[in-house]
């Protein structure tokens, strides 16, 4: 354990060159899928889930590096979101979340251009119903969440592409029901990272970084999504 530990420390030590520089501003534009949706229903013990349609939208991410292995930021995600009876744009749940975001990384390489990383999100959602639901149907307000594992290139202009795979759910509750829409989610997308860690700036450190169909009857009756 104790050499393991040395073994970090020595690399962290001798290792500045890769990693992104405190102060450092990234921008990122994903497109997100979700690959096997399912919602979940639960009200007064009793509990339901279906699987529902390949789903997808996009992400618009910002991050503030407040040290030199850790960022925080925000996240604008829209998602539409395709129930089991979904044939059309026009069936889907909306899903419009505003996150606050936390990421640990560690850059690999000359400029650290390889970058490992681990992004956690939370915040608020509102759920709009499709455009071919019954009319009065009034958006629910509830909540958003997204473990996303990933991966960065930066190349030398401070452009980044990214890749994630992870797990994003978004839900709310309303009269005792609980409502849950999740998937497991891959989001592809481009960067750019401004600061002093940026590609060709800077005192050395070269690091750039990342940078509803159907109506459906809940239990006892309750309507959803």
């Amino acid at each position: 354990m104790k050499k393991s530990l040395l073994v970090c420390l020595t690399i962290l030590a001798f290792a500045p060159d890769a990693i992104a520089e405190t102060g450092d501003v990234l921008l990122g534009l994903s497109g997100n899928f979700w690959l096997v949706p399912e919602t979940k229903w639960s009200l007064d013990g009793n509990s339901a889930s279906r699987t529902d349609k390949f789903s997808g939208g996009i992400s618009l991410v910002t991050d503030y590096a407040v040290w030199d292995y850790i960022s925080i930021g925000g996240l604008f995600d829209v998602t539409g979101y395709a129930g089991k009876g979904a044939s059309s744009v026009k069936d889907d749940l909306t899903m419009v979340s505003f996150m606050a975001t936390a990421r640990g990384y560690y850059g690999f390489g000359q400029r650290g251009e390889f970058m490992p990383y681990l992004r956690f999100a939370v915040g608020y959602t509102v759920l709009i119903a499709p455009i071919n639901a019954p009319s009065g149907m009034e958006p629910k307000h509830g909540w958003g969440v997204k473990v996303l594992p990933g991966f960065q290139y930066t190349f030398p202009s401070n452009l980044g592409l990214f890749a994630e795979i992870g797990w994003a759910g978004n839900g709310y509750k309303e009269s005792g029901l609980n409502v849950m829409f999740h998937s497991a989610v891959i989001n592809l997308g481009i960067s750019y990272t401004f600061g002093k860690g940026a590609s060709g700036s800077g005192d050395g450190q070269e690091g750039g970084w990342d940078n509803w169909s159907d109506q459906t009857q809940g239990n006892a009756g309750t309507e959803t999504w």
